[in-house]
């Protein structure tokens, strides 16, 4: 294949093998997602996203979805363990500040090891025609003026570093300077 791909993959485990790094360095995906089975302790998983870059040659954007409660890939003992979001934005005095505080926690887990994107679902709001099951991952009630998405702004405003901020284009990656880390460490 030429040029960058318009897709995201996901790798078997928590090293690359070597066809894994033949395919990704000849597909070029635009970037990489990690899930549970990619992930057993710091060091491991930064030298991972260091090899997932490292696999295509450029700082490719690497995703997770750690948003709390049973949606978690980075677990105790080594990562911090949330409530579910709604759940925490019921309990809490400030929601608000509740949501950004854990935001930004989650974001300096992330960070740590290399980690650029939390696919969280970040505006989701309880609506009448809302799934039980999907309830305690929504930010708020759809009926209190749309208060609970404003917590979001912990996960938008972390701070990434890097030194080839540049392979990220768009209003997001402007976002609060946004760069990324390419090395583990």
């Amino acid at each position: 294949m030429a040029g960058q791909g318009a897709y995201i993959f996901g790798c078997e485990g928590a090293r690359l093998s070597q066809a894994e790094k033949a395919f990704f360095a000849k597909a070029q995906p635009w970037g990489f997602i990690l899930f549970a089975r990619n992930v057993s302790d710091p060091a491991q998983l930064s030298a991972l996203t260091y090899q997932l870059r490292d696999a295509v040659g450029r700082n490719a954007p690497v995703l997770v979805d750690q948003e709390g409660g049973r949606v978690q890939r980075l677990r105790a003992p080594h990562w911090r363990e949330f409530l579910p979001a709604l759940d925490q934005m019921q309990q809490a005095r400030d929601p608000i500040r509740a949501q950004w505080l854990r935001g930004r926690l989650i974001a300096d887990d992330l960070h740590r090891v290399g980690i650029d994107m939390n696919c969280i679902p970040g505006l989701d709001l309880v609506r009448e025609e809302t799934h039980p099951f999907l309830k305690n991952r929504c930010l708020g009630y759809a009926s209190a003026g749309g208060k609970g998405g404003e917590g979001v702004g912990g996960w938008l405003d972390c701070r990434w570093r890097s030194a080839d901020h540049e392979a990220y284009s768009g209003p997001w990656a402007q976002h609060a300077g946004h760069t990324s880390r390419i090395a583990p460490g």
